[in-house]
């Protein structure tokens, strides 16, 4: 949409797609297949997607072809919503069949409706302006349609294909239920006959055969790169029954602290190896920009989840930031310095710093008593070192960047996000080959921040990560420990010296926009990358949780009257 927010349940994004398609001659197929998350509540899933139900409809509606179809996903169809807006499909387009696919599970409530050549806007035009008033989150509320307007005939069949799914569902499930309790191998022998008996019938049915490779619409993704690589992994690990996730939702955040629900997460922050093992290496010599576009979109006003971070870990950080920001802690006073944290001093970083540009050196078979010069932005401790061997401390003030703190929009701020940038271009500017560079980050979960992780790891032999590098709560403790610079290619440069422009107009204008990303989402997502992206925002974020967990139990107890 026209704020890349993606939301089809805003007029905004309905009026955008309009404009968008204007410029076709026609839309012959629109396929709609949204839903939102219902586990906390799954018997309601009709009732709460039918909002969303209706928005995809009434988009649909506005930008098909006279002759077009259309697919929804839906759910249950019990619920008035849903008669109505089965009934409104049924006077727009000459057939509407509801249907499962045999790829959909059989044991839960998904179908999709089939609406068969549209009969045209013309044939709904009183109905679509009235419709398009209404758009948004608040038709749940309403009938489209008075009961006595639908035809008995209607209902009836209505009835029918309801009753229909609901005793295949019904039978699947008590089926599901039986097995579970005992499969014998002759049941499983049976159940994977059927699977292959269906997939040789699609084959056959449909004359599936493979095609060349020059005839592909869709190009097959690169390797290593999974838009959840790091998610699926987890899923297990954070399974939970719908019973655990109700008693869950019962619970206030004093008695999860109390109960010491967030201890395990708070606790593997002390475990400061991580970014000992986690080293970010490779060569991009073969650097292609040129299709790389800055997208810009709404302004984010928090950041909920991240592809680069550990989803539960990001929760739990979210929801004490939450109670930190609505005041239930007293005050931010209370967030102290955690002395029994290891905080990696200056020495140590850079000592780091100096073993990573000794291996890069000894791997290229120079000399080791060559001088490098190492930069270091803001951390005036660092600066006060004596240089390590062969390595000359330079620093760089930043005092701006340094002032940025925690915030429920972490790396997201806009200004932050800015001044980040500026000083990776002014540092790159001062460095020569066989440099280093030492780079404090609030974090990295933003698409924004993870590219300039990304134009870093193509200018330097290896990354690595310090945390937590402060005492401080709730400011930037960690750091990216760079080595072994190799220059920019100038049109990277240029890319990000555009990129720098178009941040300091938007700011300069107060616009409602903000730059979300300025490097495909599909090379982010790429092989090692990803890890190290997903090993430092968790450090971060185990860190965060652990100092605001540590001064609520600490609040708690100063609360207990003696």
């Amino acid at each position: 949409g026209p704020d890349n927010t993606g939301d089809v349940m805003t007029l905004r994004h309905l009026t955008g797609l309009q404009s968008f398609v204007s410029s076709m001659t026609t839309v012959h197929l629109v396929t709609a297949d949204g839903s939102f998350d219902c586990q906390g509540n799954p018997g309601e899933q009709e009732a709460l997607v039918s909002p969303l139900h209706y928005c995809e409809t009434v988009t649909a509606l506005m930008i098909l072809g006279t002759g077009g179809s259309f697919v929804l996903k839906m759910f249950t169809l019990f619920e008035h919503c849903s008669i109505n807006l089965l009934f409104l499909l049924n006077c727009s387009f000459e057939e509407v069949h509801v249907f499962k696919p045999a790829t959909s599970k059989a044991g839960n409530s998904e179908a999709y409706v089939v609406c068969l050549r549209y009969m045209g806007r013309e044939s709904l035009h009183p109905l679509l302006p009235k419709m398009m008033q209404n758009f948004g989150t608040e038709m749940v509320n309403k009938a489209l349609f008075s009961q006595h307007t639908l035809p008995e005939s209607f209902l009836k069949t209505h009835e029918e294909c309801c009753m229909f799914f609901h005793k295949c569902q019904v039978e699947t499930i008590s089926e599901n239920i039986r097995l579970f309790e005992r499969m014998e191998e002759a049941e499983q022998m049976k159940l994977n006959k059927l699977r292959d008996c269906a997939v040789e019938f699609f084959m056959q049915k449909f004359h599936m055969k493979p095609i060349g490779r020059n005839n592909w619409l869709v190009k097959k993704s690169q390797s290593g790169c999974s838009m959840n690589a790091k998610w699926f992994g987890q899923r297990n690990k954070y399974f939970s029954t719908y019973n655990e996730r109700k008693m869950m939702e019962t619970l206030t955040w004093n008695d999860k602290v109390a109960k010491g629900y967030f201890n395990h997460w708070a606790e593997e922050h002390s475990l400061n190896n991580a970014g000992n093992i986690c080293i970010l290496e490779g060569s991009f010599s073969n650097l292609e920009c040129s299709f790389w576009y800055i997208l810009e979109g709404k302004r984010l006003p928090r950041v909920k989840c991240s592809p680069f971070c550990d989803v539960q870990v990001l929760e739990n950080l979210n929801e004490a930031m939450k109670e930190l920001g609505e005041g239930r802690l007293k005050s931010r006073s209370m967030l102290q310095p955690c002395h029994s944290c290891e905080i990696l001093a200056g020495e140590l970083i850079l000592a780091k710093v100096s073993d990573l540009s000794r291996c890069h050196q000894e791997v290229l078979n120079e000399s080791c008593t060559d001088q490098i010069k190492c930069l270091v932005v803001g951390f005036p401790s660092l600066c006060d070192t004596e240089s390590q061997h062969s390595m000359e401390i330079k620093p760089m003030d930043s005092a701006t960047l340094l002032t940025f703190r925690f915030s429920l929009l972490y790396d997201g701020e806009p200004k932050y996000q800015q001044q980040l940038l500026e000083c990776v271009l002014h540092s790159l500017a001062q460095l020569a080959a066989g440099d280093a560079l030492v780079l404090p980050v609030l974090s990295c979960l933003t698409r924004f921040t993870a590219g300039l992780v990304f134009i870093l790891h193509c200018c330097f032999r290896s990354i690595a990560f310090a945390c937590p590098t402060s005492r401080e709560p709730l400011s930037a403790g960690a750091a990216l420990l760079c080595v072994g610079y190799r220059g920019v290619p100038a049109p990277v440069l240029e890319h990000l010296q555009r990129l720098n422009a178009l941040m300091s107009s938007l700011l300069d204008t107060d616009s409602p926009q903000q730059v979300l990303q300025f490097v495909p989402m599909e090379i982010l997502l790429q092989g090692k990358l990803l890890e190290f992206l997903w090993d430092l925002n968790t450090a971060i974020a185990k860190r965060q949780l652990h100092l605001i967990v540590q001064a609520q139990q600490q609040q708690m107890t100063s609360d207990i009257p003696l």
